[in-house]
């Protein structure tokens, strides 16, 4: 059996002609992620310089799973495939830790985020949104529009001409230099997320209604009676 050879940098892999039916097979998030977990460790242990890339590069798959289910693999397989040519083409080593934009929004375009557009989060549709379904914004006063959403259907805003991070604004931005501004999109402060703000979860509480504030209200005028009656009963 004929076996094709590639060398760059001192990395050498053979390639055997003969076609893996194993290669049509399209891997669910948990099989890509204990495949890609013995590729990243081995290459982890011969390139060290490699690792911290290839798990950005793995958070990453995991989010675009998260966002749009199955095209995940679609892009893996674009974006290994297209790393692979730039190095027996050009000699030129992708960085995968850079999400390929132009690619994901290729393998995206028609496909809806899953993600809440008022929130962001997973659980439940925009259309059953608490935010949604009590009229609350759902960016800052004073924030503005650049752009409508992110690549993965978020609603964007920015503050002062500064792009928000939604990554940091939804959960957790993993990347090590974030081109944007991580401060919330509800209150603007830096040190929380719009996920985590208090002004956020203040206005996500629906109001009491004027028949709940009159039994509160009752209820507090006895409290202060009997304590009254209590005081006069102990002098």
């Amino acid at each position: 059996m004929s076996c094709k050879t590639l060398q760059s940098r001192g990395f050498t892999v053979e390639l055997s002609s003969k076609k893996d039916v194993r290669l049509d097979h399209n891997l669910s998030i948990e099989e890509f992620n204990r495949a890609f977990r013995k590729y990243r460790n081995i290459m982890g242990k011969a390139y060290p310089q490699k690792k911290v890339e290839l798990e950005q590069y793995e958070a990453d798959i995991n989010e675009i799973s998260q966002n749009y289910g199955p095209c995940f693999y679609t892009y893996h397989k674009m974006f290994s495939a297209k790393a692979a040519a730039a190095i027996v083409e050009h000699n030129i080593v992708i960085n995968w830790s850079k999400v390929d934009d132009k690619l994901l929004n290729l393998v995206t375009h028609n496909v809806q985020s899953r993600a809440c557009a008022h929130c962001g989060e997973f659980d439940h549709t925009s259309k059953f949104c608490e935010k949604a379904k009590h009229g609350i914004p759902t960016l800052s006063q004073g924030a503005t529009h650049i752009r409508n959403t992110d690549k993965r259907g978020r609603p964007v805003s920015n503050i002062a001409g500064a792009e928000l991070c939604n990554n940091y604004n939804y959960g957790t931005c993993y990347r090590r230099e974030c081109k944007f501004m991580h401060a919330c999109s509800q209150c603007g402060s830096s040190g929380h997320g719009m996920k985590t703000c208090g002004l956020a979860k203040q206005q996500t509480k629906q109001p009491r209604s004027n028949n709940e504030n009159a039994k509160l209200d009752k209820l507090s005028n006895l409290s202060k009676a009997s304590q009254k009656e209590m005081t006069k009963a102990n002098i």
